[in-house]
């Protein structure tokens, strides 16, 4: 026979009794060094007009908070708690790689268009440990979410962005899913979009495997 369990009874237990760190795995890196590591490579961009737009994220304590601690999915890649971090991560030191080998692209662009990806995800999801959509992620989705972001921060700099490289980035993370049918309103049409697109798909599939 199989073993079966009845429960008869359900009380909610007092905050004070639960330790929530018992229902949570460790994450597999340290948060504080993949976080250290982003920094440097955004403050190191060649490009001082993208190192500008990248510190005013950077500087951005609410953004900054989600970003850290976030999931980057509700359940294809990188559903958990610090799961955001861990694919920016991941796809920034990819980025590093393959604008070393493809030398001619717009590094800036493609590290920046890295990082911001999927900022739209850290209002798209809530929750850490059981991550789900936010009424602003089911009606919007995180790329309206984060063109929109990127939109108000450009507003921010003013002048001190020249406003074709807005337009640059903002096509590198409309472009990021490919096609209309996974949420991007244009495919890739830059290098650099083509090369932000595939690392993205590449780290999102390679972690799916993973687990």
């Amino acid at each position: 026979e199989t073993p079966q369990i009845v429960i008869n009874k359900l009380a909610l237990a007092p905050a004070q009794d639960v330790n929530l760190e018992h229902f949570e795995a460790p994450p597999a890196f340290d948060p504080v060094q993949l976080r250290e590591e982003i920094l440097a490579i955004l403050r190191g961009l060649p490009d001082e007009q993208y190192r500008l737009v990248a510190e005013s994220y950077l500087n951005d304590e609410a953004f900054m908070a989600r970003f850290e601690i976030g999931p980057a999915a509700r359940m294809m890649h990188h559903p958990y708690k610090f799961g955001l971090l861990e694919h920016v991560h991941s796809v920034m030191q990819l980025g590093v790689s393959l604008c070393d080998h493809y030398s001619w692209v717009d590094r800036s662009l493609v590290l920046l268009g890295l990082f911001l990806h999927d900022s739209g995800k850290v209002v798209e999801l809530i929750g850490e440990n059981v991550p789900g959509y936010s009424v602003e992620g089911e009606l919007l989705g995180h790329i309206t979410i984060g063109i929109n972001m990127l939109d108000r921060k450009l507003q921010e700099l003013g002048e001190q962005i020249p406003h074709h490289k807005g337009v640059l980035l903002k096509h590198v993370i409309l472009s990021h899913h490919e096609n209309a049918e996974f949420g991007s309103p244009k495919p890739p049409m830059l290098p650099e979009a083509q090369v932000v697109h595939a690392i993205e798909a590449l780290d999102a599939k390679m972690n799916a495997f993973m687990r």
